[in-house]
């Protein structure tokens, strides 16, 4: 057995080195968990109005209260939207808006809706596309404001058909998670370097992002996708912007196969090295066959207009926190634990 002498002197400096170890570990635990406190889950519920149905000279135009045509594919059937939009608190950057669910179906069988014709003179007629349209279910951006402030609009799709059997389904209830962080590093600019592109032509991306806070590296991604169905044509290198402080600027081109034309949407998405979200912006691409140039104008896949004042009611927000924020605390109360087991069993040592 030791010396008993010894005992206190050791215990003293075993209870102070379980004391610093645990210390820590509530220290880590503080900065995991503070370091998501401002990601956010916010629920919105959408019930919408019942939908009218409009007859004349065999064709059926469905409409519904706050709806608008929707102009974005020639050849498909002109089925109505909603659009629906939210002001942002400063800082406040969405990084997805996902459907939870949706119910409420009603069924119309024989309508004959219009078809869509963009062009003001067609070289040739206009039919109609077979399949189920629209393909998404909704879709959603970010829109900056002239003051400096940010707006989230969601375009709801409620409405489908199939030209071919004349089926179509129609949903009342909508309920979307929107997921965002709260971030100083935002894009300020996305512009492309033209308004309408003939195939095979270059598209010309240049993004300014502006970082108010300390400085970091960032990741700027750009995604093609079709405007119809959202279906990725194209997912361009990432490109790294070093110890971002203040003001940065970046391009890139994405350069079509010949064959590729129709209506595009470019999302550009700013993320830190550790690929969290922090900012995310829509432009529209507009690429036409060199004979429909003349035809074709951009304003042919503008969106509906956005209401003048707010619809969606105000969200509830969840926090949720990420799987490395409880790994890491559980890490944390491992360590604190097995300095408390050899604490207690070097005292039964020296007793």
């Amino acid at each position: 057995m030791g010396n008993p002498e010894r005992k206190p002197h050791y215990v003293r400096h075993c209870f102070a080195s379980c004391l610093i170890v645990a210390c820590a570990a509530c220290l880590a635990l503080t900065i995991t968990f503070g370091s998501v406190a401002a990601a956010e889950t916010r629920t919105w519920t959408l019930d919408l109005p019942p939908c009218q149905i409009l007859s004349e000279n065999g064709v059926d135009t469905v409409t519904f209260t706050g709806s608008e045509p929707y102009f974005a594919e020639e050849g498909r059937p002109l089925v109505p939207y909603l659009v629906y939009k939210t002001e942002l608190n400063d800082g406040i950057r969405v990084q997805n808006v996902l459907l939870e669910d949706r119910s409420g179906q009603e069924q119309h069988d024989g309508l004959r809706l219009p078809v869509v014709i963009l062009q003001e003179d067609p070289l040739r007629p206009v039919t109609m596309l077979p399949g189920w349209y629209p393909a998404q279910t909704h879709s959603w951006q970010v829109e900056q404001n002239a003051d400096g402030s940010t707006t989230l609009i969601i375009r709801v799709f409620p409405f489908y058909t199939q030209p071919e059997t004349l089926a179509s389904l129609y949903y009342r209830r909508y309920v979307f998670a929107i997921e965002s962080v709260h971030s100083a590093a935002r894009m300020t600019r996305v512009s492309l370097d033209r308004a309408l592109y003939a195939t095979g032509d270059p598209v010309g991306i240049e993004v300014i992002v502006n970082n108010d806070d300390m400085a970091q590296d960032l990741l700027i991604h750009f995604t093609v996708r079709k405007l119809d169905s959202g279906a990725m044509v194209a997912e361009l290198p990432p490109v790294y912007l070093d110890d971002v402080s203040g003001q940065a600027a970046c391009q890139a081109v994405w350069t079509p196969p010949r064959t590729v034309a129709g209506d595009f949407q470019l999302e550009a998405t700013v993320t830190d090295m550790g690929g969290t979200i922090l900012d995310t912006r829509f432009l529209y691409v507009v690429i036409r066959l060199q004979e429909e140039i003349h035809a074709a104008t951009p304003t042919t896949i503008t969106p509906a207009p956005v209401p003048t004042q707010p619809i969606l009611p105000a969200p509830e927000a969840h926090v949720r926190v990420p799987v490395a924020a409880w790994l890491g605390g559980a890490a944390g109360l491992a360590v604190l634990l097995v300095s408390v087991l050899l604490l207690l069993r070097r005292r039964r040592r020296y007793k």
